[in-house]
């Protein structure tokens, strides 16, 4: 039926466009956050461009799945006989579904303890359009190269914009695009604190892109990185190679630019895991490959430290004002946390609720002070209880899916989930924001997608 093959066309196309747009952050600002008189971008709600296109792409990828079972697609005689492997993968599925299924429910639940109950359920219908963007990363029919360079394409734009901000230590607004502007002279933009040889302290922006943290940001370039890895490996057409090659060199770029030691873990440990495995795999011309990737990005590197190496140095000098600032920042998020948990640990306290649970334990500070805890795991376990927190570890840590990881021939997805591991532990934007939440359920719906 030429319906039914346009109808899968828009759905294809769709999910391109969905996740080459998820960085620009696009909105209606419907109520904007206010907290403690100020404001508060954790407790604001917004309407994304991205939102309407992905409710769009879902409601065409049901229409097409009620065609396909209608019975007048049936043809008489015709038989469907699964094979033994397509049942153990029914039954794999099953579970994932199972743990999100109790996952949303505890969500669901957490609303009616929440006392800002409109936020909750904004948060809620915000999960629900992740877990519809998982639903359709593993079930749609897509060209897997296609869907990965929109993505890559997607976060190598933000690398770009990110490199300026950072040559140029300026940036611009853009309603349009979802842009705010970051000046280093601002109070709370993200910079860095650095003395000069002349002993004058001076403060360097970071690289934001379009996002709302160079965290995130560089988050975006890590998993961008690691599956253009995924794409090289895979790469037979050398054509094709100096492309990959341009775009792993920009992305490296962007990621050092954020300036966010996070990021630059994640990829590290991830990066390397790949490279461990296909020693293992005694894969020569994997290895071939990522050490050209090594020896690239030592260039990078070594141009990058020689212009400012200052800058990453101070990064990592625990005696800085800020960094030092940073580090009790998360050490109180933590602490903060365990007092929510002592408390409300059946329950929680209402998704996107845990800002006004923080005031209730230290009134009086200023709105920025009222943010998530930097570790998605226990915010989530404040949020929506132990059961909620336990369906959450058992979605992220349910690899059954894949091969073992010794005879498994996409390494790189072993890199993405060390790396995800990482970032879900030391920042908490995978469940409190936007881009976040769908970026998480994005890439685990390309983990767990069977090709």
């Amino acid at each position: 039926m030429k319906c039914m093959k346009k109808i899968n066309k828009i759905v294809e196309y769709g999910l391109y466009a969905l996740v080459f747009l998820l960085p620009w952050q696009t909105r209606w600002i419907i109520r904007g956050g206010e907290l403690s008189g100020g404001y508060l971008e954790y407790e604001t709600i917004s309407l994304y461009a991205t939102d309407i296109l992905l409710f769009l792409v879902i409601a065409f990828f049901i229409v097409s799945k009620i065609i396909q079972k209608s019975p007048f697609r049936l043809r008489s005689g015709q038989v469907k006989v699964k094979a033994p492997l397509g049942e153990v993968q029914d039954k794999q599925k099953l579970k994932v579904w199972v743990f999100i299924g109790l996952l949303e429910l505890m969500v669901f639940i957490s609303i009616f303890f929440a006392p800002l109950k409109s936020l909750a359920l904004f948060a809620y219908a915000r999960l629900l359009l992740g877990i519809g963007l998982f639903w359709l990363v593993t079930e749609v029919k897509y060209n897997f190269t296609k869907l990965s360079l929109s993505f890559i394409l997607g976060a190598v734009i933000q690398a770009g914009l990110g490199v300026w901000q950072f040559v140029t230590q300026s940036s611009f607004a853009c309603k349009y695009l979802g842009m705010a502007s970051h000046e280093p002279g601002e109070l709370g933009t993200a910079v860095i604190q650095f003395i000069a040889s002349d002993g004058i302290p001076e403060r360097w922006l970071r690289a934001y892109g379009s996002l709302d943290h160079p965290n995130i940001f560089g988050a975006l370039s890590v998993l961008a990185l690691l599956l253009l890895v995924g794409l090289i490996i895979k790469n037979r057409q050398e054509n094709r190679d100096k492309y990959y090659y341009s775009l792993w060199l920009i992305l490296l770029l962007g990621l050092a630019a954020s300036f966010s030691r996070t990021a630059w873990l994640a990829f590290a440990l991830g990066f390397l895991s790949i490279f461990v495995i296909s020693v293992w795999q005694k894969r020569l011309l994997v290895q071939k490959k990522i050490l050209q990737l090594v020896f690239m990005g030592a260039i990078i590197g070594f141009v990058f430290i020689s212009l400012y190496g200052g800058l990453v140095k101070t990064r990592f000098d625990i005696n800085n004002r800020l960094e030092q600032k940073s580090v009790f920042e998360r050490v109180a998020g933590v602490e903060q946390g365990i007092k929510v948990v002592a408390d409300n640990s059946f329950f929680g306290v209402g998704i996107s609720n845990f800002p006004r649970a923080l005031i209730e334990i230290q009134p009086g500070e200023r709105s920025w002070y009222y943010q998530p805890i930097h570790n998605t795991y226990l915010l989530i376990f404040t949020e929506i209880g132990i059961f909620g927190f336990l369906s959450y570890i058992l979605i992220v840590f349910y690899i059954k899916l894949g091969k073992k990881w010794s005879q498994d021939k996409d390494i790189y997805k072993f890199g993405i989930y060390a790396s995800l591991i990482i970032l879900l532990f030391l920042d908490h934007f995978w469940w409190s924001l936007h881009f976040g939440v769908f970026l998480f359920w994005f890439i685990l719906g390309l983990k767990f997608k069977k090709r």
